[in-house]
């Protein structure tokens, strides 16, 4: 059972990235799911104003070809600018109940923030 993280690289992976909530939450009662427009034009770059003055990557946590997590690592000049910090953010986390998956993925997004500055 092999366990890769690899990014968001098309549209194709973007709607896998968003659609993944439907694998985790298929069993909670209590889960609404959102809208995957919504959730698509959240993630794109030409879309949402907030990536007029920032950008993120997003990583997908696959096992056995499965997709078993995601993370975004963001990065926020205006925030950055204002603030006179250096400073990254994680978001959109979500996995399977399993500390491997979890670990993989701040990892994945902590290495970019870093390699960012």
């Amino acid at each position: 059972m092999s366990l890769t993280v690899r990014k968001v690289a098309s549209k194709k992976d973007k709607l896998a990235f968003v659609r993944m909530l439907w694998d985790i939450y298929a069993g909670d009662p209590h889960w609404v799911p959102p809208l995957v427009m919504d959730r698509m034009k959240l993630i794109d770059e030409e879309k949402n104003p907030f990536y007029k003055h920032a950008r993120s990557v997003l990583f997908i946590a696959e096992r056995d070809g499965k997709i078993v997590g995601r993370i975004g690592a963001i990065i926020n000049n205006r925030h950055n600018e204002v603030h006179n910090e250096k400073a990254g953010e994680f978001g959109f986390f979500e996995c399977i109940d399993d500390e491997e998956v979890a670990y993989a993925l701040f990892a994945e997004a902590e290495r970019y923030l870093r390699a960012e500055g």
